[in-house]
């Protein structure tokens, strides 16, 4: 009921959620009618909250989560490939000297605002290949178990987000 009188208006005022719930949907889905005029309920709040819709975030956690895990994962499903946990100390090597060549002011920052840019790409660069080797590592013993599995599938997505942001 709330749609057949919304397509029949002229003006039709949402908040910032449905707005953006109707704008992250693929084809196919509409929440709202196309109408002339949009006017957003609270929208000092929509910056924020279309980042967090649309945006890209990749952190020190998440790359540490993983190795952990993987450590667990390698323990238990491929014992025998002691060369992966050297890839993943790379791995977690390189998070932590990106993660310390950030000060602690300038973590929040955008790259393009980052002082020692070439150092920084460095450091990215470098966690790049780290976690590219890992991806590659992972689908030679992915079929050893849901574990390392699950662990492929996130270095690939993390990899693919590392390749977003960069």
């Amino acid at each position: 009921e709330a749609r057949r009188k919304a397509s029949q208006a002229d003006l039709i005022v949402v908040n910032h959620h449905l707005l953006l719930a109707q704008l992250s949907m693929q084809e196919g889905g509409d929440l709202l009618p196309a109408v002339p005029v949009l006017v957003v309920d609270e929208a000092h709040q929509l910056p924020d909250l279309a980042t967090e819709f649309f945006g890209i975030t990749l952190s020190s956690g998440q790359l540490l989560e993983l190795v952990r895990d993987a450590q667990v994962a390698r323990r238990v499903e491929a014992p025998d490939m002691a060369q992966l946990s050297s890839l993943l100390e790379s791995l977690e090597r390189s998070t932590r000297d990106l993660l310390l060549h950030l000060e602690p002011e300038a973590r929040r920052v955008a790259c393009a605002q980052l002082r020692h840019r070439v150092e920084f790409d460095a450091r990215v660069t470098a966690l790049a290949d780290a976690l590219d080797e890992m991806v590659q590592a992972f689908a030679l013993v992915a079929e050893r178990g849901r574990a390392l599995a699950a662990c492929e599938q996130r270095a690939e997505s993390i990899a693919a987000t590392l390749k977003s942001l960069r």
